[in-house]
Order: structure tokens, then sequence, then C-alpha cells
């Protein structure tokens, strides 16, 4: 049964003309304070922003391809109902198996 295509030929993965370089801007600041002859206090905070990044994107199958189903999530808190929620998930359907193209 076939699932999904992989590899490099054109009818499964392109690149899109649009492509841009991606950028990341990354800030970074550190403080060090002496407490005493033994102990020193450090702390860092660094701050990213990415804009551009690379990823796959599947064309092949639409969200039409998906059915979305709502499970059950009990959550950390198995002994009350307080953290409980419905957690969505996507079930593909396969009809749309052997449609993936990536760009």
């Amino acid at each position: 049964m076939l699932v999904a295509r992989a590899g490099r030929s054109p009818d499964v993965a392109s690149i899109d003309p649009g492509l841009q370089a991606p950028r990341t801007t990354e800030l970074t600041l550190g403080i060090e304070r002496r407490l005493s002859r033994t102990s020193v206090l450090r702390a860092t905070a660094t701050v990213r922003d990415e804009d551009g990044v690379l990823r796959s994107v599947n064309v092949g199958a639409p969200a039409s391809s998906y059915v979305a189903l709502a499970l059950p999530d009990q959550g950390e808190d198995y002994l009350s109902t307080g953290d409980d929620r419905l957690l969505t998930v996507y079930d593909r359907l396969p009809a749309s198996f052997g449609q993936d193209r990536s760009c």
C-alpha cells in the first residue's frame, strides 16, 4: 500500500521561484556578579527573530485530505477533570495517499 512519495524528482518536490534567503537576528545579553570569594551569580538572556526559515510544504495533499477527530486528553492531572480537554488529531484519508508533492 502506497502511503507517501519521497525523492527529488519534479513530480515529488520543487523549489518555489520566489524563495528568499532566510534571516535570523539574535541578541544575547549576559551579566555576572561575584557574591563572595566562592559564589558567583550569572544570568543570560537570548532573543531570536527568524524570518523566511526553509521548510517543506506538502501541496499535493490539501486540508480536505484529512478528517479532524477530537479525542479526550486527560492532561497531566489524571485524578481531576480540571485540566481535561479535547485534543484535535488529523487522520489522513487513504484516497489521498501518493498525492504528496512538496515545494
